[in-house]
């Protein structure tokens, strides 16, 4: 179980430094070996303190995950439940090789603590190698993601340890049965890990396309922008060079009340230009300046009343996709 979360916090990003994840990564495996030593030795071994004995320790990978790791509380749980599975075939696995190898799952001898070593190294190097790969691009959960892993690791436990109430594995003299229960449970738990890293490689698949729509998006907004630039820059252009006309124009007039007419008429129009381009949001204001310069063009009139400071929540990708197509 420890090693299961260890390898989930090793690849999610941590909440603080390096030697505060070491910490506490090391405290939560004293921890959940305190916690199963406790139980093993001062309860009676039944079925209720096993129950509770898997309860406890898989909310404490939970709790373990969510402290050390920028994740949220669901995430977390999703997480927990991968380690967890990932730990419980890892323990059936070394039990199927200790049953085929030595004819026995005891830890008393140098054999078995070969075993052990050797399968565990296999399976976690294995399972850290496969989620690396699926952890580059599919770090957050969702709640129906998470309640599936739930799900999964839950049918995984009641289905691999149903021939602990037929068969005592510990006391029964016949190899054979603790090997069928061995095999069952690794079969089990090989199945659901391979669920798990199935789904969470589908969902991967779904958020690099999500990604790219998102990239794509982007990109053709970017050359939207570009041609209204393009437009506006041209427009402006062309209203510079009607300004130096006018200038002429003024210059040349001698009538004092024909010039203060066309100086009252360019200054209209610069104060319509201000009055609609500051909302108090500078996104907007460039995004209405944009649409405006296109209004006058085509000669189509253009009225807005916008409180920009409403928006500052809002993304600036966001507002220019929202009032750019709107």
């Amino acid at each position: 179980q420890w090693l299961g979360i260890t390898v989930m916090i090793l690849l999610l990003e941590k909440r603080k430094s390096k030697i505060y994840s070491i910490l506490g990564t090391l405290l939560s495996g004293i921890m959940i070996l305190v916690l199963n030593f406790v139980i093993v030795t001062w309860l009676q071994r039944n079925t209720v303190e096993w129950i509770v004995d898997m309860v406890i320790s898989v909310c404490f990978m939970i709790l373990c995950i969510w402290v050390i790791c920028e994740v949220d509380f669901f995430s977390a749980v999703g997480y927990g439940m991968v380690g967890f599975v990932a730990g419980e075939l890892a323990a059936s696995a070394e039990w199927l090789l200790s049953y085929w190898l030595i004819g026995g799952d005891t830890l008393l001898n140098v054999e078995a603590m070969v075993i052990l070593i050797i399968s565990f190294g296999g399976m976690y190097g294995l399972f850290y190698y496969l989620e690396q790969r699926i952890s580059e691009h599919f770090t957050r959960m969702e709640r129906r993601q998470t309640l599936i892993f739930v799900l999964v690791a839950l049918l995984a436990m009641i289905v691999g340890n149903l021939g602990f109430y037929r068969v005592n594995y510990r006391t029964t003299v016949e190899i054979d049965a603790g090997m069928i229960l061995a095999v069952v449970r690794t079969l089990v738990d090989f199945g659901a890990i391979a669920v798990i890293l199935f789904l969470q490689r589908s969902w991967q698949e779904e958020n690099v396309k999500k990604e790219l729509t998102a990239i794509n998006h982007m990109l053709n907004l970017q050359y939207r922008q570009y041609l209204d630039f393009k437009m506006n820059t041209e427009y402006i252009s062309r209203q510079c060079h009607d300004l130096k006309h006018q200038i002429a124009v003024l210059r040349s007039e001698e009538d004092p009340q024909k010039r203060e007419a066309f100086l009252d008429e360019m200054e209209a129009e610069i104060r319509q230009y201000e009055a609609q381009n500051k909302t108090g949001n500078k996104v907007l204001d460039t995004v209405l300046t944009s649409k405006s310069l296109y209004c006058n063009k085509n000669g189509i009139t253009f009225t807005c009343v916008a409180d920009g400071t409403l928006l500052d929540f809002m993304d600036v990708m966001d507002i220019c996709s929202i009032f750019g197509n709107a």
